[in-house]
């Protein structure tokens, strides 16, 4: 993904982390950084539940047998039509 002007570094960190968070595997630090960022910046607060959001559609449309990289490939499909 491209940094925008709108971003920050903590955007990309917690856009990185917050991924972790979802797949519930980040330690209590990220899991803390995550929850800070997003309760002050609104934009990657609807990534967040963007992404929360498409992982559970997801997972009830097609199980928990999902390829690895599902969700990057439509990530990657979405920001490329910005």
């Amino acid at each position: 993904m491209e940094q925008n002007d709108k971003h920050c570094t903590g955007c990309l960190t917690c856009q990185e982390w917050a991924q972790l968070v979802l797949d519930k595997e980040a330690n209590p630090e990220q899991m803390e950084y995550v929850k800070q960022h997003l309760a002050t910046c609104e934009c990657c607060a609807d990534c967040f539940e963007t992404d929360k959001f498409l992982r559970e559609t997801i997972k009830c449309k097609c199980g928990k047998d999902l390829p690895s990289n599902l969700l990057d490939q439509i990530r990657e499909k979405i920001y490329a039509s910005y």
